[in-house]
């Protein structure tokens, strides 16, 4: 089992976090955090959610309908490089036209970084316990075919399919990862 760039460092054979701290930040990059205890002179800041969610795509409006159509998501911005997607209150998917934000975007106030992506993304919306099946029901209604269903070990189910710029799109119940009730 993979659960970084093809090694087991730092996790269980399961993908759980080993509960030992490095002695060397340059051990692996992406563990260089647990090289350091935290700083306990004052309060850590914490990340509230994840407010965007970015995909690229080849057709923007094409993108568009298909995610205004499956998740009934409303368009608040955009233009023909890209578009914002109201998932839920706090929450917005991204459009991108590829390859048409790599360079900064001076917006007169602020600058925003060159960013970009290729190939088959993920992104995975939420949906209640319930509802799979209405989920499924929907999918087989709008023509989506659904790749993978996955029935996790801890109760979570996942289905799995494509947009289409061929990305892998997710809809998962609760209990996916081990930190939720």
């Amino acid at each position: 089992m993979d659960c970084i760039g093809g090694r087991n460092a730092g996790f269980t054979a399961d993908c759980q976090p080993l509960q030992t701290r490095f002695r060397r930040a340059s051990y692996h990059p992406f563990l260089a955090v647990a090289a350091f205890p935290a700083d306990h002179s004052g309060m850590t800041p914490k990340a509230t959610g994840i407010t965007e969610s970015a995909l690229y795509v080849d057709d923007v409006p094409r993108a568009v309908e298909f995610y205004e159509d499956l998740l009934g998501c409303k368009t608040i911005l955009g233009d023909e490089r890209f578009c914002v997607l109201r998932i839920v209150p706090g929450q917005v998917l991204l459009i991108f036209l590829r390859g048409a934000s790599t360079l900064p975007a001076d917006l007169g106030f602020g600058t925003i970084i060159g960013h970009d992506g290729s190939g088959p993304l993920h992104v995975c919306f939420g949906i209640g316990a319930g509802e799979v099946e209405a989920w499924e029901k929907r999918l087989a209604d709008l023509g989506i075919p659904i790749e993978s269903r996955i029935d996790w070990p801890r109760g979570a189910t996942s289905l799995y399919f494509r947009d289409p710029d061929g990305h892998a799109v997710e809809l998962a119940t609760p209990g996916l990862w081990p930190d939720e009730a």
